[in-house]
């Protein structure tokens, strides 16, 4: 993602919005969404992460995939993400 100098804070739902937008489509815009969102996946609610990673689940087992393959690449980060935060195995400290 291109690093702007400018940066602006959004509510979680712009942000949310945004990824469900990109969610199968073949643009340009979702590795910029996927980088925004990593970005500040730390400053995000606990309820809107989970709420990211169910779209992105929903739309690859609802639609059959993620877009094009670099867009799936980029959509995984996220779910690895997710998934390596609130795995049962990684929290209680067993992987």
């Amino acid at each position: 993602m291109k690093n702007y100098s400018n940066k602006v804070a959004l509510p979680e739902h712009i942000l949310i919005s945004a990824i469900r937008y990109c969610l199968g489509r073949m643009t340009f815009v979702v590795p910029n969404t996927v980088d925004a969102t990593l970005e500040c996946w730390n400053s995000l609610s606990t309820k809107a992460k989970k709420l990211i990673y169910k779209s992105i689940k929903n739309a690859e087992s609802k639609y059959g995939g993620l877009g094009a393959s670099i867009d799936k690449d980029k959509w995984y980060k996220i779910i690895i993400k997710y998934e390596s935060e609130n795995s049962p195995l990684i929290k209680e400290n067993l992987f």
